[in-house]
């Protein structure tokens, strides 16, 4: 059935179409979650999980990382007024909105939220997802330095500081909660632990061979000169969507 469905190429088209939105959602996206997070004090950790994200591009992820930030800083430092506003909301939601609909069709839910339950479910997911995200990346990386973790890496026969779980075990539990919680429809935890646990390991695998390609893409990089990293940053959100999606 995976097979048949990722064949039949509705999944590779919905994929593409969360592409086109998150170009658009990225930037106000982190202005918001940058502007819940400053309340709990965790807003420098923004950067820290876009580098994580983008790390499979090599130096050029860091290097647009550090250039979304950017724009995440103009926005949050010019007064964007009512419809800049509205519009930063609305786009968010949209984003938002279009991950409901991809999942909706993954399990084959045709009705969707009606217009008063996206109201308030949309504003948990913008608001409360985030920062939940941001704290467990602190926490778990805390846990990944401590010194009980050091304790078994040295027992396993594995260097303090080189296990790198946290990303991993951040990445399945966001996957576990988009198919708990996006579908309009209900979903057990028992599958959608399997299938997040599925994702979050094929998710790193997939990153770790894309990092290998973009080393080995330097062609590319003359081709393309400084567009190179953007045509890169497309297909890696291709790949993380349709990883989500499968």
């Amino acid at each position: 059935a995976l097979l048949r469905d990722a064949a039949r190429g509705e999944l590779g088209l919905h994929a593409m179409s969360l592409i086109y939105s998150t170009l658009f959602a990225i930037v106000p996206l982190l202005a918001v979650t940058f502007a819940v997070l400053q309340a709990f004090g965790y807003h420098e950790q923004i950067g820290g999980l876009l580098q994580e994200f983008l790390r499979p591009l090599g130096a050029q992820g860091q290097e647009l990382a550090a250039s979304i930030m950017g724009f995440v800083a103009n926005v949050q430092g010019t007064i964007l007024g009512t419809v800049g506003f509205v519009f930063l909301i609305y786009t968010v939601l949209s984003m938002i909105q279009k991950v409901e609909t991809a999942l909706n069709f993954v399990w084959h839910v045709e009705r969707p939220r009606s217009f008063a339950r996206r109201a308030s479910e949309y504003v948990v997911v913008m608001l409360v997802g985030p920062a939940i995200t941001v704290v467990a990346m602190v926490l778990l990386a805390r846990l990944e330095a401590s010194a009980v973790m050091a304790n078994l890496s040295g027992a396993a026969g594995v260097e303090p500081g080189g296990t790198r779980l946290a990303p991993y075990l951040l990445v399945i539990g966001l996957f576990a909660f988009v198919y708990v919680y996006m579908p309009n429809t209900r979903v057990r935890l028992g599958p959608a632990f399997v299938g997040a646990l599925s994702a979050g390991l094929l998710w790193g695998a997939v990153g770790a061979l894309f990092a290998r390609v973009v080393v080995y893409s330097a062609q590319t990089a003359a081709i393309y000169a400084g567009f190179a990293v953007v045509l890169l940053f497309l297909v890696w959100l291709y790949l993380s969507w349709l990883i989500l999606l499968l």
